[in-house]
């Protein structure tokens, strides 16, 4: 099938859905002037375009698209994402407050959440969540029983961490950047530094309790211990489950310790894909430093098929975007322009490559909204 074709029926999907936008406004351009009031109005399948001004904290229990427009403030606050239904999807897109009170809680959740171009200043908590994806979100811990123990706390969830910036906060303990038990979790293309304790030093960048953990990229992406103090620390503590790594991922530890502790983590070559959509140009970019070939495929994103390391993360409809491509300086790029969708319709994105051999691998994959 045609791109643009496959791409304009997706959209029209979407159209036919029924969705309304509704308008939040503090200066009372829109029919809603905070969050919580909008919430409440929309039906799932909803989307809420939030215009620049100064806003609560809200709570959603529903699948709704909420999309900020930049220069969006928040009032000392906690978002709260809580018991959304299978079927349904929450896609919060463009909050970056400029305050350091905001805490994320995303719990409890069958349905399918997606965080891109977002900022969570005292960490985000996901627990109990079937499918997460964080793209482009930048996510700092808290100081001081101010935030959970670690700047991101992952338990007995799914979660897609694509290209974030993450660096853990200041406790009495060492406190890492990510902390995940019992979760299947990929990491791609991202940056983490544990966080810092007053008795004990920095913490690793990334503790795993159980659960499978892939971490692909390449050179810039890093994962860090906190530097202080004089207690080593590796960048990766490990207390059992499973563990892929790219041996091209950067690991830091401090002061003399261990890259990793605990388990030894396979080590795989793998490929990932970045991806960017602005003013209606898309881009998708797949590395890797070990594949032939690649070519990426697209669709609205469906329920995550185990395929470790990474996992299948799309619709049955899936369909392919340009042509397989040939690694040259270990990527490929496929650029076209894109007519946006509805408000916050969100597809995604994930590469088939090719070594060699001629023996195939899945990137990991990338989630973005085209509004």
């Amino acid at each position: 099938m045609n791109l643009l074709v496959s791409l304009s029926a997706v959209a029209l999907s979407v159209s036919l859905s029924g969705q309304q936008v509704l308008i939040v406004d503090s200066a009372g351009g829109g029919g809603f002037t905070d969050i919580p009031p909008a919430i409440a109005a929309a039906s799932p399948g909803d989307a809420i375009l939030v215009r620049t001004g100064a806003y609560t904290g809200f709570s959603l229990d529903k699948g709704l698209k909420l999309v900020f427009e930049p220069g969006t403030e928040m009032l000392p606050a906690e978002v709260y994402v809580n018991a959304v239904p299978v079927g349904q999807t929450v896609v919060l897109s463009g909050l970056r407050p400029n305050t350091f009170f905001l805490r994320w809680f995303l719990t409890n959740n069958e349905g399918r959440i997606l965080v891109e171009d977002s900022d969570a200043r005292l960490g985000l908590t996901i627990s109990s969540c079937a499918q997460v994806s964080l793209e482009r979100v930048d996510i700092q811990g808290g100081v001081v029983r101010t935030a959970p123990p670690a700047a991101v706390s992952i338990n007995d969830s799914t979660v897609l961490m694509t290209d974030c910036l993450v660096t853990g906060g200041l406790d009495f303990v060492a406190v890492a950047g990510v902390n995940s038990t019992n979760s299947d979790v990929v990491i791609a293309d991202c940056s983490i530094t544990g966080g810092v304790g007053f008795s004990t030093g920095g913490g690793p960048g990334l503790r795993v309790t159980n659960g499978l953990t892939t971490v692909a990229g390449d050179s810039s992406t890093v994962i860090a211990a906190g530097s202080a103090g004089t207690v080593p620390q590796p960048a990766i503590a490990r207390v059992g489950g499973t563990m892929w790594i790219d041996p091209g991922v950067s690991l830091v530890p401090h002061a003399g310790a261990a890259p990793i502790t605990g388990p030894t983590p396979w080590s795989l070559a793998m490929a990932f894909l970045r991806g960017d959509y602005t003013n209606g140009q898309l881009t998708l970019q797949l590395h890797s430093s070990s594949h032939a070939f690649g070519v990426v495929f697209a669709s609205l994103p469906g329920q995550v098929l185990p395929f470790p390391p990474t996992g299948w993360w799309l619709g049955a409809t899936a369909f392919q975007v340009g042509t397989a491509q040939t690694f040259v300086g270990g990527v490929t790029t496929t650029s076209l322009a894109v007519n946006p969708f509805p408000l916050g319709t969100d597809l995604a994105f994930q590469g088939i490559v090719v070594d060699a051999n001629g023996v195939p691998a899945l990137s990991t994959p990338v989630l973005l909204t085209l509004d």
